[in-house]
């Protein structure tokens, strides 16, 4: 894994991956605490709370004023990713620009603070151990690519319409 991470353009694709297509289709949902907040000058109230505080602290209290933000729909912001945010170009990801820097404060394939994925570093683990020996050991040759490819969003993110020929490299006369 040590070599693969030492692989910018690995890097950068895994990244890019996870950013057009993440795992979690689900919003990242916070409470508003006492007092209200304000977001992007928009002042969200605090929630009613119409039951008794024993009773709060027997249940979830479904009337807390909630927000939250979807990585899909955050990762598609121009403002973030540039005018071609709706295109894979892993290239975004190179360098050490104020602008990658920008970019990956805003990457939330696995959430931000405390409560971020707790697999993280299994994921991204497993990514950068499977996606090099993949690579060395198959070629892999889209198919049908004037067809679109629809996106699924039920809490995960999954695609229909992509197909691809994987064929066995042969190096060396062996296999």
């Amino acid at each position: 894994m040590t070599e693969a991470q030492d692989l910018p353009y690995l890097q950068a694709v895994i990244k890019e991956t996870l950013r057009i297509l993440p795992g979690l289709g689900n919003n990242f949902v916070r409470v508003i605490p006492e007092g209200g907040l304000t977001i992007a000058d928009h002042f969200f109230p605090a929630g009613v709370h119409p039951y008794s505080p024993r009773l709060q602290a027997l249940m979830i209290d479904v009337f807390q004023t909630m927000v939250g933000m979807n990585a899909f729909v955050a990762h598609a912001n121009r403002d973030v990713f540039g005018p071609d945010a709706d295109e894979f170009r892993p290239e975004r990801w190179l360098g050490h620009s104020d602008a990658v820097t920008q970019i990956d404060q805003y990457f939330l394939s696995f959430g931000r603070g405390p409560r971020s994925c707790v697999g993280k570093n299994i994921a991204l683990l497993m990514l950068n151990t499977l996606i090099p020996e993949l690579v060395l050991r198959f070629d892999f040759e889209p198919m049908n690519l004037e067809r679109e490819w629809t996106v699924y969003n039920d809490t995960f993110m999954y695609q229909e319409g992509f197909q691809v020929k994987v064929h066995e490299r042969v190096i060396g006369g062996a296999r």
